[in-house]
């Protein structure tokens, strides 16, 4: 069930998947039905391991790594993603009083209201479902959580997230500028808005981000192209591009010629200095 980065996800596994890493784009509330999904955030260094019958909500902007660990062969889950503007919809009309209070928990009682939800989405939605409906349904969930005994502790998560801890921006774009992310995210990932990220940025680094980050991600192509046997698909995902059609296009604007041919001339230089 899909509407823009809103969206309901059944995700079901049979074997292990460990130290996968991830951007959360949208915040998600994630019920684990079977197995086990153990998550570690990067900078917030926050972990959770969550069970059969256990939800997490993790917020928009976590750079993460998780682990899934089927029971008896079976991992079953599902992932509600919510966009801001549903998040934000719902705190409009509910109009909670703003108090000062310690970082919540994140981890939510997987209550017997939220189990039926869970359970009839998947019953009732086994074909793509109007985007409209999938709004609705993300507002529906909130307001069972909200009309239950855990009205304080969801009022608390969501009221938290728009404190952004402000990040030491060198340190996270040197260790991440490699990951499949966009401007915004970046921005996002280092708690500032778009304008004073690239203000910030331009001040540090004395060129646009974007520009940047094409330069650092087609440096590590090439040593990667020089020092390793990757194939070209691999090294485009290895240095943050999944499309590698748009990798080789880009490779090919810096140095005039695609990875592949790039790669051919070294083992042709290697070929002839052993002679």
């Amino acid at each position: 069930m899909v509407n823009g980065l809103s969206c309901i996800i059944h995700k079901t596994m049979d074997t292990i998947d460990l130290n996968t890493d991830h951007y959360v784009s949208s915040h998600v509330l994630s019920v684990v039905l079977k197995g086990t999904l153990n998550i570690e955030t990067y900078y917030e260094e926050e972990r959770f391991c969550v069970n059969q019958n256990q939800l997490v909500f993790i917020p928009k902007g976590r750079y993460m790594i998780s682990d899934v660990l089927p029971e008896n062969g079976e991992f079953e889950a599902v992932f509600y993603f919510f966009e801001e503007n549903i998040i934000n919809e719902f705190l409009t009309k509910i109009n909670p009083v703003k108090t000062l209070g310690p970082t919540p928990s994140l981890l939510l009682e997987y209550a017997e209201n939220i189990r039926i939800f869970t359970e009839s989405i998947l019953k009732v939605y086994t074909e793509k479902a109007n985007k409209e409906v999938v709004k609705l349904k993300l507002l529906e969930l909130l307001y069972l959580i909200y009309h239950s005994p855990q009205q304080n502790h969801l009022i608390q998560i969501l009221l938290s997230l728009n404190t952004r801890k402000k990040r030491n921006l060198e340190g996270l774009m040197l260790e991440n500028f490699d990951k499949p992310l966009s401007v915004e995210d970046y921005a996002f990932l280092a708690g500032r808005s778009i304008s004073s990220f690239n203000r910030d940025f331009q001040r540090k680094f004395e060129i646009p981000p974007k520009k940047w980050i094409i330069q650092k991600r087609l440096e590590k192509a090439v040593e990667l192209l020089t020092d390793t046997n990757l194939n070209i698909a691999q090294i485009s995902l290895e240095v943050g591009y999944e499309n590698v059609s748009y990798f080789i296009n880009l490779f090919g604007k810096q140095f005039g010629v695609s990875p592949k041919q790039f790669l051919l001339k070294k083992r042709a230089d290697k070929l002839l200095n052993q002679y």
